[in-house]
């Protein structure tokens, strides 16, 4: 998986790097300046778009990733509303406010 990202990262960044080099020893004529704001923006896509793909080739192969983002995004929502609906069929007062007790510590 590293290999492969690594391979996508270099194939994303590293035209937009050879372009911006030969910009810094070439600036002076006009038509590698025009020629490289407009390779700028095709590059600047594909850099997008290896964002894109690294986070679903991470999703696809890593299955520590998935968790997380399924812990992340989906487990939040499950998880506070199974506690409110148990705690409510079974008449139990729910606060998100914490307690304090007499030794000053912090009770959920």
């Amino acid at each position: 998986m590293v290999t492969l990202m690594t391979v996508c990262l270099m194939i994303a960044e590293g035209p937009i790097g050879i372009v911006h080099a030969i910009v810094t020893f070439y600036y002076d004529y006009a038509f590698i300046a025009d020629t490289r704001d407009r390779l700028d923006q095709i590059l600047m896509d594909l850099i997008v778009l290896n964002a894109i793909v690294s986070c679903i080739i991470c999703l696809s192969v890593n299955s520590q990733y998935r968790d997380v983002v399924r812990k992340t995004f989906c487990g939040r929502c499950r998880k506070k509303n199974n506690e409110i609906g148990i705690a409510r069929s079974r008449g139990i007062s729910v606060s998100s406010v914490p307690r304090v007790t007499a030794s000053n510590a912090a009770i959920a």
